[in-house]
């Protein structure tokens, strides 16, 4: 049994766990390499990868997103299966 306990306001560690296994979370938690251990964190989704690097590519797998935080961004693009 994992750990999820994923509100930590002194790491400003905030993300929420859906479904018991995909945790969601900001630059904050994408970064706080201790927690993202400590929850088993494998694989990482960056959908802001214009504006926040991939932190640990030599720990995580990362499937990164080029896509603007803006309310004309087509992101139907980004989950096209190629």
């Amino acid at each position: 049994q994992r750990d999820y306990s994923c509100k930590d306001q002194e790491t400003k560690f905030i993300a929420d766990v859906v479904l018991g296994f995909l945790v969601f979370g900001g630059e904050p938690s994408a970064i706080n390499l201790e927690n993202l251990e400590k929850i088993g964190i494998t694989h990482i989704i960056n959908t802001a990868a214009d504006v926040v690097e991939n932190k640990f590519p030599n720990k995580f797998k990362y499937l990164s997103f080029y896509q603007k935080d803006s309310k004309t961004e087509v992101i139907i693009t980004h989950a096209l299966v190629r």
